[in-house]
């Protein structure tokens, strides 16, 4: 039994290089593959890239399927995986708690920005001024919520290329503007997204789970 046990333990992977090597070769796949994907793969791209589950958990849920289907229900395009590749990126960025509210830009995809996620994407409608001061507003607003805190496209792309640095074809128009609510300890966060989700020039909102730290991923190519 004890030579059993040993030799168990000398062919169990090493977790952390395991776990490096998987998320390298995810990522690459959602921003590289220039090929159609079944619903059920984006899902699961968008879910194994985050450092914890719980993170892919919560990008994955509030992604499917209800929004994002192509309106024929056709198989997901590769800008279906990115759009929510990069909500959920920026997401796992981030080191604070509390919630996300990613506003609308032009062309985006998100069909609560007036855009289908069909193929060719886009054709949303970006945020105007008016309504992203009204949003701020009615955000601060809200019970439980303590700060709100604007985040322009550049801070976003500055910890996005901290988190992904090998995703040089990301570009600073790929971004959203967002809004991060810091909440009150104890705070119910539920009833504060759906109203978030429901104002004129959001795209989207999600609770924001800060991830472990881990080493920023290599620029290597990932092994096939």
């Amino acid at each position: 039994m004890k030579d059993l046990n040993g030799l168990i333990t000398s062919l169990r992977p090493n977790t952390e290089d395991a776990y490096q090597r998987r998320r390298e070769a995810d990522l690459a796949r959602a921003f590289a593959t220039r090929r159609r994907r079944g619903f059920s793969l984006r899902l699961r791209l968008v879910a194994v890239a985050a450092p914890v589950a719980l993170a892919g958990i919560v990008a994955a849920v509030a992604l499917a399927p209800s929004g994002t289907l192509s309106p024929d229900h056709s198989a997901a395009t590769d800008q279906d995986v990115r759009a929510a590749s990069l909500h959920q990126f920026v997401l796992m960025s981030s080191k604070e708690p509390g919630i996300r509210v990613f506003l609308c830009k032009q062309d985006s995809p998100w069909p609560a920005c007036g855009g289908i996620m069909a193929d060719p994407p886009g054709r949303g409608t970006a945020i105007t001024e008016q309504q992203k001061a009204d949003v701020e507003r009615r955000l601060g607003e809200l019970p439980g919520v303590l700060r709100v805190t604007f985040e322009d496209q550049a801070a976003a792309l500055a910890r996005f290329r901290k988190f992904a640095p090998q995703m040089t074809d990301v570009g600073i128009e790929a971004m959203n503007e967002s809004f991060l609510l810091t909440m009150e300890p104890g705070a119910d966060y539920s009833p504060v997204i759906r109203r978030a989700k429901s104002m004129p020039g959001v795209s989207n909102a999600f609770e924001q789970v800060p991830a472990p730290q881990t080493p920023p991923l290599s620029t290597s190519q990932p092994a096939e």
